[in-house]
């Protein structure tokens, strides 16, 4: 299938989820729920006004989040042919979109000057967008054919300087190899997974969290509950629980979790067995 979207769709009725995250209503309306999710946008109340006002134009949505974001949001497009959203700014793909907000979150979460580090970083999109959110120290960990496809496109659309390859010291966004965080101790701000703990096996899965869990202050995990096991399970082996938990604003079925690692500031939202007095 490829990287994102970019891959042949001419066998689209093969891949009913890439059918549907390739439309661009779909696009439109995730780039809608951002704009709402970010304040940009008021909600519709639909027990007033039900179905809502007439649909805005997508340059409208987009300037919208500028506003909120603080720059003009763009959708490079490195790659030919790419499939999605068509804006003046580029074609959104669907990655685009929910990359851009969750560089919003990790901006929210922990500010600019923040260390942070993603487990999986797809193409690195939403590194692209951090780096606009003003973030300036981020690693991406990940499979090392991915990492040659992540350099390719933040040298595209950052520049090559902007990029640090395993094995280069230099300024910008590091890309390295998955050893070099579960077998390295530096620390970090912000550890962010999205769509692949779920993915991998429980012992792999459960070795990320373990790492999570002694080397990052927080843990941002954006991830489905569909598989055998979720996030939230393999981090309560761990003693871990999250300090926040809420339906991912942009894609049904996920949920947005987000751990306290630091001694002493996480708690349990949920009662646990053992919590006798809570449970009284």
């Amino acid at each position: 299938m490829g990287f994102d979207e970019l891959h042949d769709h001419a066998g689209l009725q093969e891949h009913g989820i890439a059918h549907v995250i390739s439309h661009h209503g779909w696009i439109y309306d995730a780039l809608l729920r951002l704009a709402e999710a970010i304040g940009a946008r008021h909600l519709n109340y639909p027990e007033i006004l039900g179905p809502g006002p007439i649909a805005p134009p997508v340059d409208e949505i987009s300037s919208d989040i500028d506003r909120v974001a603080g720059f003009r949001v763009t959708f490079p497009n490195p790659f030919p042919g790419e499939i999605g959203l068509f804006t003046s700014r580029g074609v959104a793909s669907f990655r685009s979109v929910q990359s851009l907000y969750q560089a919003y979150r990790i901006q929210e979460l922990v500010g600019s000057d923040a260390r942070v580090i993603e487990i999986g970083g797809g193409l690195g999109r939403t590194a692209f967008y951090a780096r606009q959110f003003g973030i300036r120290d981020y690693t991406i960990i990940d499979l090392p054919i991915t990492n040659v496809a992540q350099a390719y496109f933040l040298g595209r659309t950052l520049g090559q300087d902007m990029v640090s390859l395993f094995g280069e010291n230099q300024h910008g966004i590091r890309i390295l190899p998955l050893t070099e965080f579960l077998d390295a101790t530096d620390r970090y701000d912000l550890v962010v997974n999205v769509d692949s703990l779920t993915e991998m096996s429980r012992d792999t899965a459960l070795a990320y969290c373990k790492a999570i869990r002694s080397r990052a202050n927080k843990f941002l995990s954006i991830n489905h509950e569909f598989n055998p096991f979720t996030v939230r399970e393999i981090c309560a082996t761990l003693e871990t629980h999250s300090s926040t938990r809420t339906p991912y604003w942009l894609r049904c079925g996920y949920v947005d979790e987000v751990f306290c690692l630091v001694r002493g500031t996480h708690r349990r939202m949920y009662p646990q067995p053992d919590d006798v007095s809570l449970m009284r």
